[in-house]
């Protein structure tokens, strides 16, 4: 397996939560579906060709980063009559990696290709947020590790529950939170179908992803990519990127 660590930036962002509809809270990480997004526009694709590109199964993702802070804005608003009022949370600073992995190097390159050079304007959630890909700062990537300390990025499952299972088996078992806010568990579209005719989707799939913000230490290590020592410029708070089927 070769993987594609992709930073980027953008100065705001928005990944509207699907369990929110009026008000619209924001991830704090791009989510899958958004990743998907990102590259197709990056190699000019539809949306049902970006999803097709990802061949359900042979890809692995990971997703991490951080942010300067939340904010709030009136988004959209009506006549106020049937008060159509909506409020939309977005991020600012922020600095994100993704890294996309297959069997199939030449896939791969073909993806780090298309970020290099993206053939639409590529952006964080809204249309205007529009994002930059640090290329200097990609690169191709094999060695996998084995970790247990994460921070700022998504792994997969609920690790709360489970290392709590965990634990009730095997006494041995310990993990720590170094906060008082623990990891979100959230299932999060995957895949979807596209109608041909008109273009409109149906959810599909979702995926049960953890969000970790601060710093946890697993009880069973897992597979990720070691950002630190291949960049000592990584600025996205995130050492090692835990990796997931897409």
């Amino acid at each position: 397996m070769i993987y594609v660590v992709i930073p980027i930036h953008s100065r705001t962002a928005s990944f509207r939560d699907p369990e929110f509809q009026n008000y619209h809270r924001t991830l704090r990480l791009p989510p899958p579906a958004t990743c998907i997004g990102l590259a197709g526009a990056a190699l000019g694709l539809s949306a049902a060709d970006a999803q097709a590109f990802f061949t359900e199964g042979e890809w692995e993702v990971g997703i991490g980063g951080s942010s300067d802070g939340l904010a709030r804005d009136l988004w959209k608003f009506d006549d106020f009559k049937t008060g159509s009022i909506i409020i939309r949370e977005f991020l600012y600073g922020n600095r994100f990696v993704l890294a996309f992995g297959h069997e199939n190097e030449a896939l791969v390159e073909r993806l780090a290709a298309a970020f290099r050079r993206p053939h639409y304007a590529l952006s964080c959630g809204s249309s205007d947020s529009i994002c930059l890909v640090d290329v200097a700062g990609m690169r191709l990537v094999q060695e996998v590790e084995e970790v247990v300390e994460l921070e700022n990025c998504y792994t997969d499952g609920d690790i709360i529950a489970e290392s709590l299972s965990l634990a009730t088996t095997d006494k041995t078992v310990s993990f720590s939170i170094r906060t008082t806010s623990i990891p979100v568990a959230q299932d999060l579209p995957v895949r979807f179908t596209y109608n041909p005719k008109n273009g409109t989707r149906i959810l599909r799939q979702r995926r049960r992803l953890s969000l970790v913000r601060h710093p946890v230490r697993l009880p069973q290590p897992i597979r990720a990519l070691q950002l630190s020592d291949h960049d000592p410029s990584n600025r996205s708070a995130t050492p090692y990127l835990p990796l997931f089927p897409l």
